[in-house]
């Protein structure tokens, strides 16, 4: 838990080699866990397609990048095993992101799909001639790179208790949108921010067919920590029931840190408000890494 990706991506990296992975049949195989990404994410169900059959609030990102002297057809299995030495564990298996290197998949906790366990985990690889790769790594409580005792997050917007109160402790809630106005020059997003820990934030934003159009500047400037001026000129109320206006300039939205034309701006119908934690790592300057993220339904 020691970095984050930001853009469209809900994941925090342990850095540990950047070797690439080369394979020599006449030496004996090797693997080693390079990098873990994880994070918690807190969707709505209009997230998900009316035929789904199961939609989770809450999802785990997990992607386990290796090196090693090995081929794709040695690994045995991928798995996660959740916190406090369970045997219990997710299957990434067949997870394997050809176009990253890397097994990346959302898991979900069992049948009940608004809770998931934090706290230390394990990331464990095996071969087919029984060589493992093993890392451990902490998945903190909202805010904190620890989880504080706490033994399970859960979306209070969908279940009132936790099915285990005294370890339990609310993952982000997710913002509400109250009003969306929008012009050729300006664009504005009226949200509410119920529950604590949130720190950072951003609007994607889409046309009217769904497909997504591009993003506004993150709440918070990457450099300084400070709150953008386009947020209520300058300040951010992210308490309990707190209400924010965004007025954003159509020249500020951009997908993938590159400008939106007009043409594709005007295009744009609907929005949704992404919140993130982030305090816990803003002491060492790094404004924009994240562990939980929540996602408002689509306005």
């Amino acid at each position: 838990m020691k970095r984050t990706i930001v853009l469209m991506m809900c994941v925090s990296i342990v850095l540990l080699s950047s070797c690439g992975n080369f394979f020599d049949p006449d030496t004996k195989k090797t693997i080693s866990i390079s990098s873990i990404e994880y994070s918690i994410t807190n969707y709505p169900e209009d997230w998900y397609s009316s035929t789904s059959i199961v939609k989770p609030s809450l999802q785990y990102y997990f992607s386990i990048k290796t090196t090693g002297n090995y081929l794709q057809s040695d690994v045995k299995y991928v798995r996660i095993y959740l916190p406090n030495n369970s045997t219990t564990y997710w299957d990434l298996m067949d997870d394997f992101d050809d176009t990253s290197s890397s097994y990346s998949g959302n898991c979900y906790y069992g049948d009940n799909s608004k809770e998931l366990p934090i706290g230390t985990m394990n990331a464990v690889i095996e071969l087919d001639d029984s060589t493992k790769a093993a890392f451990a790594f902490t998945m903190g409580r909202p805010g904190n790179v620890v989880n504080d005792g706490y033994s399970y997050t859960y979306a209070s917007e969908d279940e009132t208790m936790s099915s285990y109160p005294s370890v339990s402790i609310p993952s982000i809630m997710r913002p509400i949108i109250n009003a969306l106005s929008l012009s050729s020059s300006l664009i504005s997003v009226d949200f509410t921010v119920y529950g604590q820990y949130v720190f950072d934030g951003v609007v994607w934003f889409y046309d009217a067919t769904g497909n997504y159009i591009g993003r506004s500047p993150f709440f918070r400037d990457r450099i300084s920590g400070a709150i953008i001026s386009d947020l209520n000129s300058g300040i951010f109320n992210n308490g309990n029931g707190q209400v924010n206006t965004m007025n954003i300039g159509t020249s500020e939205i951009a997908n993938n840190n590159n400008q939106v034309s007009q043409s594709l701006v005007n295009t744009i119908s609907t929005c949704r408000v992404i919140l993130y934690d982030g305090i816990q790592y803003a002491t060492d300057g790094n404004y924009g890494w994240y562990d939980y993220k929540s996602i408002s339904s689509q306005y």
